[in-house]
């Protein structure tokens, strides 16, 4: 058998030699033959027997280097726990606000490791319309959890609450498509009101700065955010309406008041009048404080691009009652 095997070897050999004379292209033809002949399939089989030697070798126990979490990598300074973004559902409270014999329901944060004798920033959030209702978890949806994005934003450090407009109220009283509107001839709403109450709740039982209280909102709560602004604007140091609509009437009770608004050009919900009539005011009011921002291709969820940008939320925490003041004694 064995001198068999040999002979045979020895004929496809002489063979493949010869066509090799007779190759017209790159690759010999006899190497090609030799690739599909019973020579080639010994070559094979031998590749197939080391592959399988090989396989029973002991794995490599050897751990391979991989990269290093956030929290482990040299000079990385972590904001809170892990550097990674809080899932909001998880870290805001649920509680129920009683004044004037009605509830209303709020969700609330507090930064981790907050001291009851320390002093932090207090942020109101107004929800949109789609978030009304009474189970106290959809205001959640839209908007600050775009601020929870970057775990170096300044709201990781704060105080913020997230009140729930009941389904059947609006945090203003007129209608959304309308935009500008008369706060002379537009009565506080209740929602509002018992909002009102809430924050000063929160200021009597937490450890807020009362020189570092804000207001933002988004679309029924970019209503609410210019509403309140206008009527308690003693309450707030500053705030950021977003895609809502205000009075223009109210630009010289708003004249020492830090506001950034927000609206996008192609806005199918809210009109861009309702900011836009309001910068109009603002400007030639010629008002200090004032910044504002269109969205040329901007729909009406803005927010996700306003609330995501982290230097928007450093420009609303960085205002202050007591700088404000100051700036007004010197001019």
């Amino acid at each position: 058998m064995k001198k068999t095997v040999t002979l045979i070897l020895c004929a496809v050999i002489v063979l493949s030699a010869v066509l090799t004379v007779f190759a017209v292209d790159e690759e010999p033809f006899g190497i090609r033959f030799i690739k599909s002949s019973a020579y080639g399939w010994l070559f094979s089989e031998k590749e197939r027997i080391k592959a399988a030697e090989e396989s029973e070798k002991p794995e490599d126990t050897e751990p391979q280097e991989t990269e290093k979490p956030a929290e482990d990598r040299p000079g990385m300074e972590l904001s809170h726990p892990e550097n990674r973004p809080y899932e909001v559902y998880d870290v805001f409270e649920k509680h129920d606000f009683e004044t004037g014999g009605t509830v209303l329901r709020y969700r609330l944060y507090l930064p981790d490791g907050y001291d009851p004798d320390g002093s932090y920033p207090l942020l109101l959030f107004l929800h949109g319309a789609g978030e009304r209702g009474d189970g106290n978890d959809v205001q959640l949806n839209e908007g600050i959890r775009d601020m929870f994005k970057d775990p170096d934003s300044p709201v990781y450090d704060s105080i913020i609450i997230a009140p729930q407009c009941p389904s059947d109220e609006q945090w203003v009283n007129v209608p959304f498509e309308q935009g500008p509107y008369s706060v002379s001839e537009t009565p506080e709403s209740e929602a509002l009101k018992r909002v009102v109450a809430l924050v000063g709740y929160i200021k009597e039982q937490y450890a807020v700065d009362s020189d570092r209280v804000y207001v933002t909102g988004i679309s029924m709560g970019g209503y609410g955010t210019w509403d309140i602004l206008c009527r308690h604007k003693d309450i707030f140091a500053a705030g950021m309406p977003v895609c809502g609509g205000g009075d223009p009437d109210c630009r010289d009770i708003l004249m020492d008041v830090p506001i950034y608004a927000f609206h996008g050009q192609k806005d199918g919900v809210v009109p861009m009048t309702g900011t836009g009539k309001m910068v109009a005011a603002l400007k030639r009011a010629k008002a200090p404080y004032f910044e504002y921002k269109y969205y040329q291709d901007g729909q009406h969820d803005i927010w996700h691009a306003v609330y995501a940008d982290t230097e928007h939320m450093v420009w609303l925490f960085s205002q202050s009652m007591a700088s404000r003041t100051a700036t007004e004694t010197a001019e």
